[in-house]
């Protein structure tokens, strides 16, 4: 989906393609599947729906937003909407845009949901689960909680949590200690996932601060996640 690729050593943060939610190429090709919470119902209006975002990145969110990732200016968004890219049920269509600038990739994705469809609502069953973060990290990994894991070698910190951005949203950081020759840039990824309103979004990173903490990496996907969330709900038409 991205309209480039990443930078070399990561797989693309990618956007909410999969019905069981966003996958994300990790730190030395680790997969992450961040899924949503169970059992959301959504009860809209059908005047609180939106069905259309502008085709411009730069219409549908102010850039500015993602400058915590970034040293500098933040280069302009590629990608789009399209009312034809559909994941999750009979939505109204997904918003994809990306950014590679100096090692880092950023990304951000909207679709937007049909309520009223029960695919999308079985859909929403599966999405923002904790336990499919560990499943696919292969351990338990509490949520709040920073976290040591080891594969290929290689030791990172994980923390995933629950946030506050709209109706449901998880958040989850990785960093590898001490970067790595096999890595590009930091080894640092993250990644902010969403519900507000019949808004599903997501905001990736990759390669973002070398010598970045673990949890400022979470507070800092948080905080810009949650920016993105509000600026879409202003661009979004009904």
């Amino acid at each position: 989906m991205p309209p480039q690729g990443p930078p070399p050593g990561y797989g693309p943060p990618g956007a909410p393609r999969k019905r069981t939610g966003l996958i994300v190429g990790g730190a030395i090709g680790a997969v992450v599947l961040v899924a949503a919470i169970g059992g959301v119902v959504i009860a809209l209006n059908s005047s609180s729906v939106y069905t259309a975002m502008p085709n411009d990145c730069a219409e549908a969110f102010d850039n500015g937003v993602l400058s915590p990732f970034f040293d500098g200016d933040v280069p302009s968004a590629s990608g789009g909407f399209d009312p034809e890219d559909r994941s999750i049920g009979e939505s109204f269509g997904t918003l994809s845009c990306s950014i590679e600038s100096d090692g880092v990739y950023v990304e951000v994705a909207a679709e937007l949901i049909d309520p009223d469809d029960p695919e999308t609502q079985r859909d929403l069953d599966e999405l923002f689960s904790g336990d499919m973060v560990n499943e696919e990290l292969g351990e338990s990994f509490p949520p709040g909680e920073i976290t040591e894991r080891e594969d290929y070698g290689v030791t990172s910190q994980v923390l995933w949590d629950f946030a506050s951005i709209g109706t449901e949203s998880l958040v989850m950081a990785s960093v590898v200690e001490g970067g790595g020759d096999m890595l590009s840039a930091s080894g640092s990824m993250g990644v902010g996932a969403f519900l507000t309103d019949n808004i599903a979004g997501t905001v990736a990173v990759a390669g973002a601060g070398g010598d970045r903490e673990v949890q400022d990496l979470f507070n800092t996907v948080e905080s810009v996640s949650g920016d993105v969330s509000r600026q879409l709900t202003r661009s979004a038409e009904k």
